[in-house]
């Protein structure tokens, strides 16, 4: 069975095709790729390691969902066409993990159906209202 560590960089570097491009269409500079980086290594080895909570992937999931903010607001101002769903699929991935693992966490289940809700995803709703 794989180590938490393993799982966490296996889970970093599904990113690192998203980064590159934040990176290469000049949406993020360097410095805060490397923060963002940074910050999803700290978050992944917690979630990875024993002992975590419900709270932990709701505070990965809303550090996420600022990031995705931050980033649809720079693309917009810059006017660069950019990958709409590798944020929100990240979102939805790091909810998903955490009511697979936590299902009796009411809270959990409400951010992710107000998460649906907002961004209009009502096949990933009804996905939500039937696991």
């Amino acid at each position: 069975m794989a180590g938490a560590s393993d799982k966490a960089r296996f889970y970093l570097e599904q990113s690192v095709p998203e980064l590159h491009e934040l990176e290469r269409k000049k949406i993020f500079t360097k410095d805060e790729i490397t923060s963002i980086a940074s910050k999803r290594s700290d978050f992944e080895h917690i979630l990875n390691a024993r002992g975590s909570k419900p709270a932990d992937y709701a505070r990965y999931a809303e550090y996420e969902m600022n990031l995705e903010s931050l980033r649809k607001k720079r693309v917009h101002r810059m006017g660069v066409k950019a990958n709409v769903h590798t944020g929100q699929r990240r979102i939805f991935f790091i909810l998903d993990r955490g009511t697979r693992k936590f299902h009796g966490d009411l809270g959990l289940w409400m951010q992710a159906i107000e998460y649906a809700r907002k961004e209009k995803a009502h096949k990933k709703l009804a996905q939500i209202f039937t696991s």
